[in-house]
């Protein structure tokens, strides 16, 4: 005699009661494992029971971007599967980091509970799922002391420069400058913790930079005091420029370069906006930046060298 799982969703004693409701739910669902186990164990000893099945690949992307593709059956719940994907393929050390979710056109979303208790037969194709982690950004300005948080997914191998693009859609802003820091069972970020914080380079990762850590964050400052000081510089009686001594005007020339040089380390650490000037270049060139075209050409004559 077949079994019908349906009969036992249809026979609903006391459906207007609540215990009666969770009675059914657990009858159901002692039902659901019952016959599960009968499926496994058939395909463990008949191997022609498979073909009676329907499957379906899932893609699922590690945390370091390996991607691996399994095939689960169709009635296999979603929530198992990433318990297992997650126990499988994430390292004990980043066990408490990672999060399981989805990735579709290089945006992360996380798997809500509706998701994780539906079967893998209501899977879109398209889903990859994927290792991800959560790291929290406190952004702040050199004009303001307060800091704003903001929490981004992310995933290991993300570095530097993808992290500032994903802030650059929340915020405007033409430099930024990031550092990290242990922000031990606190939940707001003070000045101090800026100025002691460890500088991180653009090309570093959420991994070599630690941010996987418990209460490790990333700290963000848009524009910046060495700006100030060139937008603030002026030298001295421009307009009576030939009526001033040569030491007082070299001075002022030492003094116009070191507030660029300045400027340039600090830039080199900086994040600037694709669509404008990049500070270092212009502070590398040699001649004016408003130099007319003889100039540059003059400039570039005299980078070539004639071998004879």
């Amino acid at each position: 005699m077949a079994f019908d799982l349906r009969s036992v969703i249809t026979r609903m004693p006391d459906l207007y009661t609540y215990n009666g409701l969770i009675n059914q739910i657990k009858a159901i669902k002692y039902q659901v494992v019952t016959v599960e186990n009968l499926i496994n164990n058939r395909l463990k000893n008949e191997t022609k029971n498979q073909n009676q099945l329907k499957f379906r690949s899932l893609t699922f992307l590690d945390p370091y971007g390996n991607q691996i593709v399994n095939k689960h059956m169709d009635h296999e719940l979603i929530n198992k599967i990433v318990k297992i994907y997650k126990k499988d393929y994430v390292p004990k050390y980043l066990q408490r980091w990672i999060h399981i979710g989805h990735i579709d056109h290089d945006q992360i979303s996380s798997i809500n509970e509706s998701e994780l208790i539906s079967t893998v037969s209501e899977c879109i194709s398209s889903h990859q799922f994927i290792a991800y982690g959560r790291v929290t950004v406190w952004l702040g300005s050199y004009d303001n002391p307060t800091f704003k948080k903001y929490v981004l997914a992310v995933v290991l191998i993300d570095n530097m420069e993808k992290i500032k693009r994903q802030m650059a859609r929340l915020e405007r802003f033409m430099c930024m400058e990031l550092k990290s820091c242990i922000l031990n069972n606190r939940d707001e970020l003070n000045e101090r913790d800026w100025n002691e914080g460890k500088v991180v380079k653009w090309e570093d990762t959420i991994l070599s930079s630690g941010l996987y850590q418990d209460n490790c964050v990333l700290m963000a400052k848009i524009g910046n005091e060495k700006i100030r000081h060139v937008l603030a510089f002026k030298f001295k009686d421009i307009k009576n420029v030939h009526q001033l001594s040569s030491a007082t005007l070299q001075e002022s020339i030492v003094q116009a370069q070191a507030i660029l040089s300045a400027l340039y380390r600090k830039a080199t650490t900086i994040y600037t906006a694709a669509d404008i000037p990049k500070l270092t270049e212009i502070i590398m060139l040699t001649d004016a930046p408003n130099g007319n075209d003889d100039d540059k050409n003059n400039s570039d004559d005299n980078d070539v060298s004639h071998d004879q």
